[in-house]
């Protein structure tokens, strides 16, 4: 099993999606897409991911 690290940065801006996810009326539960401020803090988090 390999053990999954998100960086600290990134962490944060994740954190901030979840939050976003729950108590946006908008984004479906399922996964099946997002309104356009979930689309965007999924862009920032990938962002970080990618540079740290």
């Amino acid at each position: 099993m390999q053990d999954t690290f998100i960086r600290p940065a990134a962490q944060a801006s994740y954190d901030a999606y979840l939050e976003h996810l729950r108590q946006c009326r908008e984004c479906p539960r399922d996964g099946s897409g997002r309104c356009a401020d979930g689309q965007e803090l999924v862009r920032i988090y990938l962002a970080k991911t990618r540079t740290g």
